[in-house]
């Protein structure tokens, strides 16, 4: 006797990721650009406060927001910027400084900008705050990641070496959601901008 096999459950982060893909897909390059630049300025008020002396940033894929203009601005006042040496074969990644978007730059897997291998790496404990990318973010800091696990490991490293750090998840506003489905490895982001400012998450 043959049974009648029922649809295959669909897992909630695949089906948020390609609701949040959809959304990207309909913002214009000059539309992310724009909404990129207001970003920037609202991180660039909040992280060139007194006191913030080293910030890991990221380098951003195609449809993240473009944060390389913060980046230089954090350099040219003095902040020591990092952004992550990837491990690919532990899954897992370090923060390393750079002190030129030209020099010390490189194309890495999936065409995104990381740190060239003469880029010392810095210590978590230095940081002063952690820029962290995403697909998707809701308003008690809950994040949605690619899939990989690189942040949430390293987040949880972050929070055990050095809690004082602040997180801040940044993403377009059309990747705020009500809730994001979450597992026990999940880590939250302390504060999320976006480009209609710059918010502290509930807890």
């Amino acid at each position: 006797m043959s049974r009648t096999r029922g649809p295959t459950p669909v897992d909630p982060k695949s089906a948020l990721r390609a609701q949040i893909r959809a959304s990207l897909g309909r913002l214009s390059p000059a539309d992310r650009a724009a909404r990129s630049t207001r970003i920037c300025e609202h991180l660039g008020r909040r992280l060139l406060e007194p006191g913030t002396a080293a910030v890991m940033a990221y380098g951003p894929m195609s449809d993240e927001p473009d944060v390389l203009t913060l980046i230089a601005l954090l350099m040219s006042r003095g902040v020591v910027v990092a952004m992550p040496k990837v491990d690919w074969d532990r899954s897992t990644m370090r923060p390393a400084a750079i002190s030129s978007l030209l020099i010390d730059l490189v194309r890495g897997r999936h065409g995104v900008a990381v740190p060239a291998e003469h880029c010392a790496e810095v210590s978590i404990e230095s940081l002063a705050a952690v820029i962290v990318p995403g697909v998707a973010f809701d308003h008690r800091g809950h994040r949605l990641g690619r899939g990989g696990g690189f942040y949430d490991r390293f987040l949880s490293e972050l929070a055990i070496a050095n809690p004082k750090a602040l997180t801040i998840g940044v993403g377009f506003e059309v990747q705020r959601v009500p809730s994001v489905p979450i597992g026990p490895h999940d880590r939250r982001v302390a504060m999320l901008c976006t480009e209609s400012g710059l918010s502290r998450c509930l807890p």
